[in-house]
């Protein structure tokens, strides 16, 4: 994050119980750089722990970054001219990558090479384009739609993009511009998650707009 071209921000980390060394690392931060706020908690989990961050975050846009992801440095800049150049948009997105062993691997989008725009076919193309690490989100978002459902453990992100998508225009730039760490130590995804714990809140959520709309309930059917 300190290596952001862009620098009109804010960081609020959310100490979701940790056990590391790192709210140590994090105070002794907090001497030198007034953007950064801590807040410590018990372990409540991934969606209550960003539900708090959202909710605390003092600008009209946020941004996620989990402890083991990575930015590249024009992240935040890029994000802020896709938000000034598609201002209808309420979620913007860029392409990701994966790292294994410190390797950047290059990920395949279903996009032009060169896209930059609002994502208007979304369900029809079969795309699965946003990752939490490489998004921002107006916060008067969660307001209406809510936030990160608490009872999900397993896919919340994605539970999160749909209704966003579902109720406004989102934006995407095909330029990998995030990293998903995928062998750090202590990520949820190494958990093993029953279905019948998360997906009857997925059935529930979405039965209206499964009705209303043909292409989503194709989408949502073939991939939940």
């Amino acid at each position: 994050i300190f290596n952001q071209q862009f620098i009109d921000f804010e960081i609020v980390i959310v100490n979701d119980g940790s056990t590391d060394k790192s709210v140590a690392i994090v105070k002794e931060m907090l001497l030198f750089d007034s953007r950064i706020r801590l807040i410590n908690r018990k372990n409540g989990g991934v969606s209550s722990a960003r539900n708090l961050g959202i909710r605390q975050a003092k600008y009209d846009y946020v941004a996620f970054l989990d402890a083991d992801d990575l930015w590249e440095p024009t992240y935040l800049e890029e994000q802020s001219k896709l938000i000034h150049d598609f201002p209808d948009a309420s979620m913007w997105g860029c392409t990701w990558g994966v790292m294994k062993q410190h390797r950047k691997i290059l990920q395949a989008r279903k996009v032009a090479k060169d896209f930059r725009g609002i994502v208007s076919d979304h369900w029809q193309r079969d795309l699965h384009l946003f990752w939490t690490g490489a998004v921002v989100v107006r916060k008067s978002v969660f307001e209406r739609i809510g936030y990160f459902d608490e009872r999900i453990h397993y896919g919340e992100d994605m539970d999160m993009w749909y209704r966003i998508i579902l109720n406004y225009p989102v934006a995407y730039l095909h330029n990998t511009l995030a990293w998903y760490r995928q062998d750090a130590e202590n990520r949820a995804m190494d958990k093993e998650i029953p279905l019948d714990k998360h997906l009857p809140y997925y059935i529930e959520k979405y039965a209206g707009y499964r009705k209303d709309n043909r292409e989503f309930r194709r989408y949502f059917d073939e991939v939940k």
